[in-house]
């Protein structure tokens, strides 16, 4: 069977969709050799990663380059010239699909927080998953808590759905000693010990609210720790330059933007703390992330991000400026806190593999193909 995967998102630093695309494709050809799989990409440097695979898997880049051109005419056009007897969108289905289709929903966050997102964006966004849930024989849901929206917003059969959580990547691990990623410390100017944070910068990520605490933090006590923000610039962040500047906090937080996937690794290994406040959050795999390498969570108790951290994060309520404060400073302060935070940690990310990922994956396509 020819089976057509959907990578948009690859090779544009989009975070959880991206690493979701990029470990799924990576891995299926090796998984299922039986089927032949067709991986549609909208940039150049995507199909050269995705070239030397499996013989089975096959990189196309098509025309377009703008997804708005891509997942409504390029995709479908693909999908029948290569006469594919399934088609997987990984974020977002074609309006228009003349063959039977698995779609992955990453977020359903605009349909109930619409001043998250850019209005038109929620337009595009509500259009396609509407239609495309619908119409697909078997929707992947990252979590129980997106599920749960399906069924709310869409009034989708749970039978169609299969919950699919997301994994971590193996290179994800403590460092051996302070030399193993000194090299990328040094580099990025940063000043130990330090806070770290690693997402998008946008409004429903709330870092207005961390940088508020941090700095709140900092007057009520003598932790040394710097802040530092790792990501890329996405939609509605405006107010995060200007608050640092508001708290002449420019010495102390170190913001890093759209650096590569590996130096992003180091800095998750020689981190004091993690910390993640966001509002929203379908799956978030930041956390999984730094409990794999060792290092102690604070997050937010909202949406899916209990459903995924477990009992292995120090939990805030990320609307309370206070109480983000008051974790931080209980787990820098508390060794045994930070002991017991790490050791269960550890135990929560082995939960969460690629592997199963793409093996869960392909029993769902085994489901429709059937």
């Amino acid at each position: 069977m020819r089976i057509g995967v959907t990578a948009e998102f690859v090779g544009t630093n989009a975070g959880g969709p991206e690493t979701y695309c990029t470990n799924l494709i990576k891995r299926l050809g090796q998984c299922d050799t039986g089927n032949e799989y067709h991986i549609y990409v909208n940039q150049k440097s995507a199909r050269k990663q995705f070239s030397n695979l499996s013989e089975n898997v096959v990189p196309h880049h098509l025309f377009g380059g703008s997804r708005w051109i891509v997942v409504p005419i390029a995709q479908p056009l693909a999908a029948a010239l290569h006469g594919l007897d399934l088609f997987h969108a990984t974020f977002a289905a074609p309006p228009l699909l003349p063959i039977r289709s698995v779609v992955t929903v990453c977020e359903l966050g605009f349909e109930k927080h619409d001043d998250f997102y850019p209005p038109l964006m929620t337009y595009r966004l509500r259009r396609l998953h509407r239609r495309g849930t619908r119409r697909a024989e078997r929707v992947l849901s990252i979590s129980e808590y997106t599920k749960q929206d399906l069924i709310e917003c869409y009034g989708l059969d749970p039978a169609v759905i299969d919950v699919i959580h997301w994994g971590v990547s193996e290179r994800f691990k403590p460092a051996a000693s302070r030399e193993e990623t000194a090299q990328t410390i040094d580099r990025y100017k940063i000043r130990e010990p330090y806070i770290l944070y690693v997402g998008k910068f946008e409004k429903r990520k709330n870092i207005p609210r961390l940088l508020k605490a941090y700095h709140l933090m900092k007057m009520e006590s003598k932790h040394p720790h710097s802040l530092v923000l790792v990501g890329k610039r996405s939609y509605l962040f405006d107010d995060i330059d200007p608050t640092i500047e508001k708290l002449n906090m420019r010495r102390d937080v170190k913001i890093l933007e759209n650096i590569c996937r590996d130096d992003v690794v180091d800095l998750f290994k020689g981190a004091s703390l993690f910390v993640f406040p966001s509002l929203l959050e379908s799956f978030g795999i930041p956390p999984i992330e730094a409990m794999a390498c060792g290092v102690p969570v604070v997050a937010s108790s909202a949406t899916a991000i209990p459903e995924i951290a477990g009992d292995a994060a120090y939990y805030c309520n990320p609307t309370n400026i206070t109480d983000i404060a008051a974790a931080m400073n209980a787990v820098l302060e508390d060794n045994n806190v930070r002991t017991d935070l790490v050791a269960k940690g550890f135990k929560r990310a082995a939960l969460f593999s690629w592997r199963n990922t793409v093996e869960r994956t392909v029993e769902a396509y085994k489901k429709v193909l059937r």
